[in-house]
C-alpha cells in the first residue's frame, strides 16, 4: 500500500544556486558600502564640517559606520563563506525590505485609523521576522549539512 503513495511536492534549491545567490547579494552590499563611504567621505562629511552643523555630521558618521558594515557584510560573502556570512548577508536584505513597510499601509483606502497603521507596521516587522528565521534556516540547513559522523558525538570524559 506505501507503494501507491505519491511523494509530496518539496520546494528544494541545489547549493550551488543558493551559494551565487548569496554570493551576488554579497557584491550587491559589498558595491553599496564602498558607494556610501565614497559620497559620506568625499561629498557629505567636508561640507558638514565646514558647515559646523552636528546634525549632518552625525548622518555622516552614520554613513560611514553603514557603509563599512556593508563592505564587511561583502568581504564575509566572498572571502569567509560561513553560516554567519549567510546570516549577515540575508539579514542586511531584510534590513533593506522592512524599510518598505511604512509604504504599505498608504495603498489603503482605510488607512486613516492609527491601529491600521500600527497593525501594518508590527505585523510586517513580525512577517519579515519569521521569512528571515525560514529562509536562514533553510540556506545554512542545504549549504552546510551536519555530516553523519557527527550527529551525535561522543563526550570524553578525559
Amino acid at each position: 500500500m506505501a507503494a501507491n503513495v505519491r511523494p509530496r511536492f518539496v520546494l528544494t534549491m541545489k547549493s550551488f544556486v543558493i551559494k551565487v545567490i548569496i554570493r551576488a547579494l554579497a557584491s550587491i552590499w559589498a558595491l553599496l558600502g564602498l558607494s556610501m563611504l565614497f559620497f559620506s567621505l568625499t561629498l557629505f562629511l567636508p561640507n558638514s564640517i565646514k558647515s559646523r552643523d552636528g546634525f549632518s555630521i552625525g548622518i555622516s558618521a552614520f554613513g560611514i559606520l553603514l557603509g563599512c558594515y556593508f563592505c564587511y557584510v561583502g568581504f564575509l560573502g566572498w572571502l569567509r563563506f560561513s553560516p554567519l556570512a549567510v546570516r549577515h548577508i540575508l539579514r542586511t536584505l531584510a534590513f533593506m525590505q522592512v524599510g518598505t513597510i511604512g509604504r504599505a499601509e498608504q495603498r489603503f483606502e482605510f488607512n486613516d485609523s492609527p491601529e491600521f497603521t500600527a497593525l501594518c507596521f508590527f505585523g510586517g516587522w513580525l512577517l519579515f521576522y519569521l521569512l528571515y528565521r525560514w529562509v536562514v534556516s533553510y540556506c545554512c540547513r542545504q549549504l552546510f549539512p551536519i555530516p553523519l559522523n557527527d550527529v551525535n558525538p561522543q563526550v570524553s570524559n578525559a
